[in-house]
């Protein structure tokens, strides 16, 4: 994407959002932008060490009452040789964002000194001695940088204060703590490549995917399906209007969802065993700590294909839901979704698949009775029928990881890849 375009898109949508690895380019394509034909002179900028440049002269500028003050020093060369003085009436929005910086910077007198209160300080000082009729752009590259969790917010108080009030803002970033707080959507983040190129998406596009999957999962396992768990899967995939719009933001407005974009590669937890399990693994067997929680495995289809569209490799683990018990044609739905994910992304080489070999991954790891009695001693000695709770059910399989040393040969699975993976039938 060139200046040009990256302007037009920030123009329309008031904020944008470079994020990316190392050496991806996002402090360059933001210097690109900002120096792309007369932006600069209406626009302000601060590098990654809260360092200030613009083409906007300050002239001294004084603020007395609703007017900017400025000493023109051009008029010292006139014929009189007396200084004068313009003066410019400040605007409804400008007074807004004068009157809310003075309000931040008092808060912040109060404060202990940090590199953090005088990065504030300074970005308040650069804001309050320029004409903030003029300032049309805000750039800022890593605002993270030197910043606690509790300044950060200060700074977004600035950043969603200027927006507010006409000021369209462009950010390169690191910190998906600061997507969070700005509640940055879809379309306005940019996800630059290593090779230059921006990966963008919009809400609707995103949705799209969703009911595309959907559809999908309808025709291929629901359609003609009398499985008993049927009507409680679909129910969760049905959701459409308002309450899918619901759904999705909350999910891309997460810093789960924000972190994902951050690696080149995602787990994908089916439930909360998978996510305690992974989440403790040790550092030895698992390098990446990077996890997104699907909520049931009803949703891994369009997650996956969600992730996908980023470019990040997904790693999925799920139970599959067969049971030895009973023919393939009398599977419930919950193991011909496990069939339908084998048989949509085994191919796929950005796609990895850990299904358990049993029912579910208690059943892999012979979660037994002795097993359970001895968590219910370490637990307190909790009774029998509490243990039956599936509330404790992660957190068994847990503790049986952690006391038997099972963290290895579940890594070994996942290296296999399709060793670990059910020998699924699609039906």
């Amino acid at each position: 994407m060139n200046s040009k375009t990256l302007i037009d898109q920030l123009n329309i949508l008031g904020r944008i959002c470079l994020i990316g690895p190392n050496a991806s380019g996002k402090t360059y394509t933001l210097d690109k932008a900002y120096n792309f034909e007369d932006i600069r002179n209406k626009a302000l900028f601060f590098d990654a060490l809260g360092i200030f440049r613009s083409d906007i002269s300050k002239n001294r500028i004084q603020i007395q009452g609703n007017f900017y003050v400025y000493e023109n020093e051009k008029s010292r060369g006139s014929s009189s040789g007396e200084l004068q003085i313009e003066r410019y009436a400040i605007t409804d929005a400008s007074g807004e964002i004068i009157s809310e910086l003075r309000r931040l910077s008092m808060k912040l007198k109060s404060y202990k000194a940090s590199s953090g209160i005088s990065k504030l300080k300074n970005i308040i000082s650069e804001l309050l001695s320029h004409n903030l009729n003029n300032v049309r752009y805000f750039f800022f590259d890593e605002p993270e940088n030197h910043l606690d969790d509790e300044n950060l917010k200060g700074l977004v108080e600035i950043f969603n204060l200027i927006e507010a009030n006409g000021i369209r803002i462009a950010i390169a970033t690191h910190s998906t703590r600061i997507l969070e707080l700005l509640k940055i959507k879809t379309d306005e983040i940019y996800l630059m490549q290593s090779n230059g190129a921006m990966i963008n998406y919009t809400y609707d596009e995103i949705e799209s995917i969703f009911i595309k999957t959907a559809c999908k999962l309808e025709d291929d396992i629901f359609k003609c399906s009398p499985g008993s768990d049927k009507k409680t899967m679909k129910s969760k995939i049905n959701i459409r209007g308002v309450v899918l719009r619901q759904f999705l933001s909350n999910i891309l407005n997460s810093q789960e969802f924000y972190r994902a974009l951050f690696y080149r590669s995602v787990f994908i937890a089916e439930g909360m065993t998978e996510k305690l399990i992974m989440g403790n693994m040790p550092t030895e067997y698992l390098q990446f700590r990077n996890f997104f929680f699907a909520g049931g495995k009803i949703f891994i289809p369009f997650f996956i294909e969600l992730f996908l569209l980023y470019k990040v490799k997904v790693l999925a683990m799920y139970d599959s839901d067969y049971d030895e018990n009973v023919s393939l044609q009398d599977q419930k739905d919950s193991y011909r979704l496990s069939a339908f994910l084998e048989y949509c992304y085994s191919e796929n080489e950005f796609v990895t698949l850990i299904a358990s070999t049993k029912k579910d991954l208690e059943t892999d790891y012979r979660i037994d009775e002795s097993t359970l009695d001895a968590f219910r001693i370490d637990a307190g000695n909790i009774s029998k029928n509490s243990i039956k709770n599936s509330h404790f059910k992660p957190y068994i399989a847990l503790y049986v990881f952690e006391r038997n040393s099972l963290y290895g040969v579940l890594m070994n699975k996942i290296q296999a890849r399709e060793s670990s993976v059910v020998n699924f039938d699609f039906v």
